[in-house]
């Protein structure tokens, strides 16, 4: 975990330069707003399905679609993708893993 503090801090920064001018955004909308970002980038279409169990949380989520990020931005995220410590899974099966 302590390997990641800095992406963390890195989509921190981004949500505070974006609220600074004027968009309000939180960590999780830059996410969002990231993943929404790479299918344009890779010409896929892609929807990014966030975890809630709040109603007010949907409509936070939905904030990511009025997001823009300036070059700078987006370089400074990938950089933190790229950061990123630990496993991952290929498998497309794993969000069902063991809950059949």
């Amino acid at each position: 975990m302590d390997a990641n503090q800095g992406v963390i801090a890195a989509v921190r920064s981004v949500a505070a330069e974006l609220s600074s001018d004027g968009q309000a955004a939180t960590p999780a909308q830059v996410a969002l707003a990231w993943l929404l970002v790479q299918g344009r980038r890779l010409g896929l279409p892609v929807v990014p399905i966030p975890g809630t169990r709040k109603a007010d949380r949907i409509d936070e989520n939905l904030g990511a679609l009025a997001l823009d990020f300036t070059p700078a931005q987006l370089e400074k995220l990938d950089a933190a993708a790229d950061a990123v410590v630990g496993s991952r899974s290929a498998d497309p099966n794993w969000v069902s893993e063991g809950r059949e």
